[in-house]
């Protein structure tokens, strides 16, 4: 990461998001709250896996999605 230094990174999934914030924390705890890695803004969702045995959570994946392409489009202070 530090390589190819990302506008924004996308963690999917509890594991991916506590190993990049450094904590312990629960896909409750860690979704809609900003992040940073080395100084590159960090967005949590679930991992893919988690939506084909709960599409319920669809429209919470799409609205982290859709504020990271905001993010992107507009360069926003952090998504």
């Amino acid at each position: 990461l530090t390589t190819i230094h990302p506008q924004v990174i996308c963690a999917l999934g509890r594991t991916a998001a506590n190993a990049l914030c450094g904590t312990q924390s629960s896909m409750g705890e860690l979704r809609g709250k900003r992040y940073a890695w080395e100084g590159i803004p960090l967005v949590v969702t679930f991992h893919p896996a988690y939506l084909l045995r709960n599409p319920a959570a669809m429209p919470l994946i799409q609205q982290d999605m859709q504020g990271l392409l905001k993010f992107l489009r507009h360069g926003e202070s952090s998504p």
